[in-house]
């Protein structure tokens, strides 16, 4: 099977296209599979993922995931506006798919028809919206999105996110990194480092791009001179 155009009347917003409601297919792409991690793009892992797959048994849950970061009232009542009866709005970035239950009570097929409204979050409105009351909370450290991480940075703290601060430390050393918003590649963010250091580990690395964009960032000044020191000797020293 093929996506072909389930989703071409789908809502489109803030320059995030139709693709990004294919993750809604994937129970009926993959007939053969009963349970599945969905990752975005802009994500790397620090930590192995057996142990959250193999472990955890979602029974009556259409899926896991990571609670959005609440950073305010508005924040924390969107759910409810959406019209979720729980509190649990989650962030589907990196999530954890029950195909077997969500065949089995057509909950794809409600995807499909929820598609066509305009939700400001598109999918991620759709899966929290569809899977009320179905849907298993994961540690942050699979979804450590850049809202917590400049939570953690900052040490400023609400009462919104039932997260303490060893948390989101082990989080950050041994976790789920996933950049919103700003991306590594194009820009400095929380954590950009992190993201240059697997892709110079990874088969598609290129120098000559790396050290284009390190010797930008350097010369436009956006890096402060112990950012610029930490850059040269972690990154450059050992490359050949």
């Amino acid at each position: 099977m093929e996506a072909n155009n389930s989703f071409s009347d789908s809502y489109e917003v803030r320059d995030i296209t139709k693709a990004t409601y294919f993750r809604l297919l994937i129970p009926e792409l993959l007939p053969k599979y009963d349970k599945i991690i969905y990752s975005d793009v802009d994500i790397i892992f620090k930590c192995s993922l057996n142990e959250i797959f193999d472990n955890i048994d979602l029974n009556d849950y259409y899926v896991a995931g990571v609670r959005s970061y609440i950073e305010d009232k508005v924040d924390y009542n969107y759910g409810k506006e959406l019209g979720c009866m729980d509190s649990d709005y989650i962030n589907a970035g990196f999530i954890i798919l029950n195909c077997e239950k969500i065949r089995e009570d057509q909950i794809d097929l409600k995807w499909l028809e929820l598609s066509k409204r305009k939700f400001l979050y598109q999918d991620q409105d759709i899966i929290n919206l569809s899977c009320d009351m179905r849907k298993y909370i994961l540690p942050v450290k699979y979804n450590f999105t850049q809202q917590y991480y400049k939570a953690l940075t900052t040490h400023i703290f609400n009462d919104y996110n039932n997260v303490c601060e060893n948390e989101l430390k082990e989080a950050m050393c041994d976790g789920v990194i996933h950049y919103t918003g700003v991306k590594p590649w194009n820009s400095l963010c929380l954590g950009f480092e992190d993201w240059w250091y697997i892709y110079r580990q990874s088969p598609f690395f290129n120098i000559n791009y790396y050290h284009d964009y390190v010797s930008s960032m350097v010369s436009m000044r956006k890096l402060s001179l112990k950012g610029r020191i930490k850059l040269f000797i972690k990154y450059f020293y050992d490359i050949r």
